[in-house]
């Protein structure tokens, strides 16, 4: 009897010691394998990464050069404006001087006008008509 309980023992430990080992062993393929498939996400991951570096700088590329673009076509267009300002300025000037002279020339008729009245050879009406007045040629 000491004798089976010794082999039913022994056969236990060894079972125990088996299934340790292969506990062991499978996690260590398993991890293998695991590694393995990170190593392998992470190559395809960096070829990806790449791939999306190489388009994102294309894609840059062309963005930067439709914003120098639209910067030159802003420019163009500032330009113009400036010279159309300009030019709207100097009209501006100009129409100002001539504003200017038809006053002075407006001021000038007023003054001849109340020359004339005051010395008597027109009457200005109230509703603003000039009646020349006839003086006999014996007066």
């Amino acid at each position: 009897m000491k004798k089976l309980q010794a082999f039913i023992a022994a056969l236990i430990v060894t079972g125990l010691i088996g299934v340790a080992i292969f506990a062991i062993g499978s996690n260590a393929v398993a991890t293998a394998s695991v590694s393995t498939a990170k190593q392998q996400a992470t190559t395809i991951d960096q070829a990806a990464n790449v791939t999306v570096s190489s388009q994102s700088a294309t894609d840059a590329a062309t963005q930067i050069a439709q914003l120098k673009n639209l910067i030159a076509q802003y420019q163009s267009r500032e330009t113009q404006y400036k010279t159309n300002l300009d030019k709207a300025n100097q009209q501006l000037s100009l129409a100002n001087q001539q504003f200017s002279d038809a006053t002075q020339q407006v001021q000038g008729l007023q003054n001849v006008l109340v020359q004339l009245q005051q010395r008597g050879i027109i009457s200005i009406q109230s509703d603003g008509s000039i009646q020349l007045l006839v003086r006999g040629r014996g007066d």
